[in-house]
Parts: structure tokens; sequence; C-alpha cells
């Protein structure tokens, strides 16, 4: 609740304008002709409310010290409620394993909700060499996701970014994940006869067609191929591409619904697993695999 001073005290403040829109306090013109505002017992108590309710908002006891600059309640007060550090909730639980639980009006204020939306970018210090995970501000370690394309499980995978890239996540609260939104996730696409054939005139890096079970029928310049799980392929090169950054990989699945997710990509191997969009699952599949550097 709060006073309006130009209903409160009509007659004795001075009219709204831009600055204060329910009028502002004066002085009197001469002493004695109540033209002034008053000190009474509304405004002191509008304003003692105020500072009360701040304190107990944010669970503070006033030491009954004057307020300074330098040593603030009042300041404190506005801090902790501001940055979701003065939460009042339920207790239960005990004696030694308790539950702090927010009521239902004040979920938005949780510390993993207060992080929604929160971007953080920082320069990749290296190949990420496993499953990438960030631990800021609190809110512990929590798993980097790719961006909003990927279908299912969608953890960024190791060797996903380089080093020096510059990476941008954002906390997304749903998941409790950063999303590394300025990541492009590729997708291979089922690749029709039309684009196959022309490809053919160029010489690939390496090239393979491996049957579901990770079989390999016919390659160049391709070892093994090994598969961990279901549509979970692993394409081992012979000979290490010479430059990674400006290559195009292929896959050419059977069925339309089909497409292949890079996992892992690397200059020895690459790492994708195969989605059935009719199905919405991963499946095994044969395919046929191609890898050409794009300079040439």
């Amino acid at each position: 609740m709060a006073i309006r001073p130009d209903t409160t005290y009509p007659g004795k403040i001075n009219a709204a304008d831009a600055n204060y829109s329910y009028g502002s306090a004066r002085n009197i013109t001469a002493p004695g002709d109540g033209t002034g505002t008053p000190l009474e017992q509304a405004w002191l108590n509008e304003l003692f409310g105020m500072q009360q309710a701040l304190l107990k908002g944010a669970g503070i006891v006033p030491s009954g010290a004057v307020e300074t600059q330098l040593a603030s309640q009042y300041a404190q007060a506005i801090a902790e409620l501001t940055q979701g550090r003065a939460i009042h909730g339920t207790l239960s639980g005990g004696p030694a394993a308790y539950t702090f639980a927010l009521p239902a009006a004040l979920a938005s204020m949780a510390p993993n909700a207060l992080f929604d939306g929160l971007v953080i970018e920082f320069q990749a210090g290296g190949l990420n060499d496993a499953d990438p995970t960030i631990d800021a501000f609190g809110l512990g370690v929590k798993d980097v996701w790719g961006p909003n394309n990927l279908i299912t499980t969608p953890k960024l995978p190791a060797s996903y970014w380089q080093n020096t890239q510059r990476i941008r996540c954002t906390y997304n609260s749903v998941n409790g994940v950063w999303i590394a939104d300025n990541l492009s996730m590729p997708w291979y696409r089922p690749m029709d006869q039309s684009e196959y054939r022309k490809l053919t005139w160029q010489t690939p890096h390496a090239s393979a067609y491996i049957d579901s079970t990770g079989v390999i029928h016919s390659s160049q310049n391709v070892f093994s191929c090994v598969r961990a799980g279901i549509g979970d392929y692993t394409i081992n090169f012979t000979t290490a591409e010479p430059d990674m950054f400006h290559t195009q990989d292929y896959v050419w699945l059977s069925g339309r619904q089909k497409f292949a997710e890079v996992w892992t990509r690397n200059y020895t191997s690459r790492r994708f697993r195969i989605w059935d969009a009719g199905v919405a699952a991963w499946v095994d599949s044969d395919f046929y695999f191609m890898i050409f550097n794009t300079l040439t």
C-alpha cells in the first residue's frame, strides 16, 4: 500500500508534474500560513513502512546504528531481494536432512530460474576432448547442449568446439543446461541420386558403403567402422584429413525420414548417429559416406 500525497494533503503540496506524478512536498510561504506539507504520522509511517518492508523481506534485523553510505542495511536489503538471495519459504525434514521449499508464488525467485536466459561468452582454450560442462555462478556443473535444431539427446558431443573459438551459451532453467547457441550442429540429410551423380566427378578424401551392422563392403581411405550402439557409427580414416575446416561430409541413407547427426568430428574419424523421424528413434541403417575437400 502507499498513500497519495495529492489526496492525503490537498492544498499543501505542489501540483503533480513530470517529476512527481502525485505531487511533491513544499515549504510554507510565511510562518503560520498552513501552506507547507505537514510532517505528521501518515507521512512518517509511509517512510517507516517502506524501510521496514525491505528489512523484513530480506530477513534483516536492524542494528540500531544510523545508516551511512558505507554501512547501509537498507542497501543490503535491496541487494538481497533483487539478486534472489533473500527468499522465505517452508522448512521441513530433519534432524540432518532438510528441505527448503518455495511458495508457488515465488517459483520465479528460485536460484535456477533466476539465471534463466543469462548469457555467458568465453574463448575456448582448445578442442573439447570430452562432453563439455560449465560450472558458473554457483549453479553447479551443468551440461552444454547444442542449438535447438537437435531432435533428442542434445548434449553437445566431444570435439565440437575448437581452440580460440568464441563460445556463447544461454542458460535454460527448464532443462538446467547451457545452450551453445552460436554453434552449428550439422545434420547429414538424405542425399538423392541426382546429388550423388553431381559428386562422382570429384575424388573424395574418404568414402565407404557400410551396412547396418557396421561391416564395410567397399571403401576408400577408410580402414574401420565401429558400431557402438543402435544407429551409432564411428568411421576411422586410413590417412588423416589435411584440413578438417574445409571439408564437406555427406551421408546417403535409405529412406527419406532418416538423418545422420554428427557426434564427434576430427581429423582421423567421424562419429554420427542415425535418426528416423518416422519412428522418432535412433535406428540402425546401411549408408554411403563421403568426405570432400571444399577447396579443390
